[in-house]
């Protein structure tokens, strides 16, 4: 048998990737934070280098490429806790053997309200994915597209079983407006508790979350109007020109 050999380099290379991942994680945490002060399009890569501390000019585009390489890794330092929070509410429900609306809409709510509490940046995080929305250039649904939202696919399954009477064509625009309702409000509603102290809206942040998720069962659940059957019905006629709004 032959005698193990030791690396040399091995305790080396570990401390090269130690120091890499903190790096990493000082980087992300200033952009989230830039991000969310002074809005995406307000902050170049080197005004993050420089609040992450780093001497090296080219550290961002090093370890991110650009600017959508650095806010990919912010939504994944998020999403994963997120994802598994909403699978633990997702097991509950569908261990109790009904598919309640309201509690579906809590799996959606309450994993992202709970970023209002994270000091790891949970704000910021909100705040950015509010910008996402309809941006121009990094808008939130593509890049959410390109990594597995498991937790998000199973709660879209789910609730299209609970509600079986909505076409499956007007869900997509539905999600749409739930995204913009949770974290626009979500963000807001952090804005309005720093400008005063603690005492946004004057309600408890319980009292907030519960009724963001009476927003959310409202908009699941509300039937689809008779003018909207019409033009669903128009637009599954391919002989017939659907009119542009």
């Amino acid at each position: 048998m032959s005698a193990a050999v030791s690396n040399p380099d091995s305790g080396l290379n570990s401390t090269v990737r130690s120091d890499a991942v903190a790096t990493r994680l000082r980087i992300v945490a200033a952009a989230e934070r830039l991000f969310a002060e002074r809005g995406i399009d307000g902050v170049s890569l080197q005004q993050i280098n420089r609040a992450a501390g780093q001497r090296n000019r080219s550290a961002v585009q090093y370890h991110f490429g650009n600017k959508e390489g650095v806010i990919h890794a912010i939504l994944d330092k998020h999403t994963a806790g997120i994802e598994r929070r909403r699978h633990e509410l997702l097991d509950e429900i569908e261990a109790s053997g009904k598919l309640e609306l309201r509690r579906l809409a809590e799996a959606l709510v309450i994993p992202l309200a709970e970023k209002l509490d994270d000091p790891d940046g949970g704000i910021a995080f909100l705040r950015v994915n509010a910008q996402l929305i309809g941006h121009p250039d990094f808008p939130l649904l593509e890049l959410h597209a390109q990594r597995v939202n498991r937790g998000a696919d199973r709660l879209h399954r789910l609730t299209a079983r609970a509600c079986p009477d909505l076409p499956m064509e007007l869900w997509m625009s539905r999600w749409l407006a739930l995204g913009g309702l949770l974290f626009h409000g979500m963000a807001d509603y952090a804005h309005l508790t720093e400008r005063n102290g603690g005492a946004a809206l004057n309600i408890p942040r319980s009292v907030f979350v519960s009724n963001m998720v009476d927003c959310a069962v409202a908009v699941m659940e509300v039937p689809q109007s008779p003018e909207t059957d019409a033009e669903l019905e128009r637009s599954r006629r391919p002989d017939e020109e659907t009119p542009h709004v």
